[in-house]
């Protein structure tokens, strides 16, 4: 396929819209703080929804009683890369209902790219994907986090790539879909159009106030996904409530 075929972008969240690791991230991150910090801490109540790896690191660190530098967040980082793809070997995580399907029938019809916008850094979103046998279904990247900022730059560098792709793309014909109120926000902020999920932690009443667009119970058909970014009469079936 050639990126002249595309006519409109997808831009994915990762975490609780394409799959879940079981919060198996959790034993990475802990063993990664200790590492660093010689301090030990609970991470079970640690909030990361709609966060950042970045933003995790920051966080899992201040909750053992450190003001981190940017150094030492950084080896922390390095340090949770490092051992994310053993720590998902002992969670059962995977992917969530009509993802593949839905991944799988656009790239089969040819006219959105789909493209990952995720807080995970590049190796962490990899490692993800890897476990849960999705290693090639975004072979045109995406938008990730190489350090602070949150999501903001992510998802400019994910609306780029989408500008590369698909001929004079119009923002009209670009769809978010995630999970959090914090996607959602990023959508807004970007100008684009998005779908939330609640197959995350979040309800349809967060994702609405939040200002998505739709709101879905899960990932639905890939028809249904082409009608929704370029803005066409919905001819699969809708395997998902709309709100």
């Amino acid at each position: 396929m050639t990126a002249s075929r595309f006519e409109g972008a997808i831009l994915w969240d990762l975490d609780g819209t394409l799959l879940t690791t079981a919060k198996a991230g959790r034993i990475a991150l802990r063993a990664a703080v200790l590492e660093v910090t010689g301090r030990e801490a609970d991470y079970a109540e640690l909030q990361t929804s709609g966060l950042t790896d970045a933003e995790v690191a920051l966080e899992a660190v201040r909750a053992v009683g450190i003001e981190p530098d940017a150094e030492l967040l950084l080896r922390v980082r390095l340090g949770y890369e490092r051992r994310l793809p053993e720590a998902l070997l002992l969670k059962e995580g995977g992917v969530l209902p009509g993802v593949l399907e839905a991944l799988d029938g656009l790239a089969e019809r040819g006219r959105i790219v789909s493209l990952l916008l995720t807080g995970n850094t590049a190796p962490g979103a990899r490692a993800k994907l890897e476990r849960y046998g999705m290693g090639n279904h975004f072979p045109h990247g995406g938008g990730f986090c190489d350090g602070p900022g949150g999501r903001a730059p992510i998802a400019r560098r994910a609306l780029r790539i989408a500008e590369e792709l698909v001929p004079e793309l119009s923002i009209d014909r670009v769809l978010l879909v995630g999970d959090t109120p914090r996607d959602v926000e990023c959508a807004s902020e970007l100008g684009v159009r998005s779908v939330g999920l609640t197959s995350g932690t979040h309800s349809s009443e967060e994702l609405l106030a939040a200002g998505a667009w739709r709101v879905l119970d899960r990932v639905p058909v890939a028809a249904t996904l082409e009608a929704l970014t370029l803005g066409e009469p919905d001819r699969g079936a809708l395997h998902s409530r709309v709100s």
